[in-house]
């Protein structure tokens, strides 16, 4: 099957944000993609390099990412963790920690599902049943 590179030049390797930004982008276009992408990156402080089995531009990839934004940020600010904003809190710095029984629950709830289906749950369900 034929792969298609992509460069992405503002994602330079030796930069934290273009680095997490690249692995983010990954993770968001695989499940709209149906298929598994892969990166890399040209070389030390160099671009990276978005491989995918169809070919896509910049503008396909912008139009897929922004799909994941919200609808309305005011009422569900991040769409593919719905609620996670109103979990309890165990500290006031500590809004995107959830309580290790509460994490645990998630984990072997979601691992159940995986048994059972053979596949993952979708991203963003870990907190759908709790709200």
């Amino acid at each position: 099957m034929t792969h298609h590179e992509l460069e992405l030049p503002a994602l330079v390797s030796n930069s934290p944000l273009g680095f997490l930004a690249s692995l983010g982008i990954l993770q968001l276009i695989a499940p709209a993609l149906g298929q598994p992408a892969r990166l890399s990156w040209r070389g030390p402080d160099a671009p990276a390099v978005l491989h995918t089995h169809p070919p896509l531009t910049h503008q396909a990839l912008a139009d897929l990412l922004s799909s994941h934004l919200p609808d309305d940020p005011a009422r569900e600010p991040l769409p593919l963790v719905p609620g996670i904003l109103s979990l309890p809190r165990s500290g006031p710095n500590d809004s995107l920690r959830m309580p290790i029984d509460t994490a645990l629950h998630h984990l072997r709830t979601h691992a159940q599902a995986e048994r059972e289906h053979n596949t993952p749950p979708p991203t963003g369900s870990p907190h759908s049943s709790t709200n």
